[in-house]
């Protein structure tokens, strides 16, 4: 089913960015639920989890990436019942140069999230979009979004774009684009799934801390997908350098330190 995105302003334009690592005042972008964590990690009350993905016509997450995403959840989160990605809606472009505003964004997810589960299912709502997130600049690209431990946002364009451009020619010339484009947006999608499942501290305790003091709820180790490169267009760069170095390495995931926030929670 398709569904026209429109912009519809809420009374949330004073709030700060959503985008990971930025402060947001008191409203619907800088609540953190422990409750939900606790859910998504646990099978107490729900053994199942779903990612329902609402996307923009011709944007959607690779079957690749939504593969790899739900093997590596499925080893971290106590989901008997499984891990599944759902592709739900097919959305409406938003045309040339679409730009997305917060109270935009909160509208259309509000309008979408409504995949009906049964009780003992969780869900969490993914958005892959076109166009780009209205606090881009000429230095930073946003590539996604986190908030309420809920709600994601790819900026899938937006990532397109930045693969396209920035491949450089070392990839072009050993055929590694497609493979360090898909990376970047498991990376991407994997990263602000681990804010929804509370890192860093983000609702999920820390075993020790490996908060970057500089970047709150991020790894300091930028060998890990919670590093703060991992939500904005450095994270082609940075995968682009793992696929050059060694085309045979894995995709980057959750380091030992997120594991065992995850995994004391799940063995709690």
């Amino acid at each position: 089913m398709s569904r026209t995105l429109r912009p519809i302003m809420l009374a949330l334009a004073a709030l700060a960015a959503a985008s990971c690592g930025e402060p947001a005042p008191e409203g619907t972008f800088d609540k953190v639920d422990p409750a939900r964590v606790e859910d998504y990690i646990r099978s107490d009350s729900h053994r199942r989890l779903v990612l329902e993905v609402d996307y923009v016509s011709g944007h959607a997450p690779s079957p690749e990436s939504i593969a790899q995403l739900v093997d590596g959840l499925d080893g971290l989160v106590d989901k008997p019942g499984g891990v599944e990605v759902v592709l739900d809606e097919a959305l409406a472009a938003g045309g040339d140069d679409d730009v997305w505003t917060l109270s935009r964004i909160d509208a259309v997810e509000r309008d979408t999230f409504d995949l009906d589960v049964d009780a003992e299912t969780i869900k969490m709502h993914v958005l892959f979009l076109d166009g780009h997130y209205e606090r881009d600049t000429a230095d930073t690209q946003i590539l996604g979004l986190s908030w309420a431990n809920r709600n994601v946002v790819v900026f899938k364009e937006r990532l397109d774009e930045t693969c396209a451009n920035d491949s450089g020619e070392t990839l072009r010339r050993r055929g590694l684009v497609e493979k360090a484009c898909q990376q970047t947006e498991l990376a991407i999608w994997t990263h602000e799934v681990g804010h929804a499942l509370g890192l860093v501290a983000n609702g999920l305790p820390m075993v020790d801390d490996h908060q970057d003091p500089a970047h709150p709820h991020h790894d300091h180790n930028d060998a890990c997908v919670m590093h703060w490169a991992y939500d904005r267009a450095q994270a082609f760069d940075e995968v682009r350098k793992r696929v050059v170095d060694d085309e045979d390495a894995p995709p980057l995931g959750f380091d030992d330190a997120c594991r065992a926030d995850i995994a004391a929670m799940r063995e709690r």
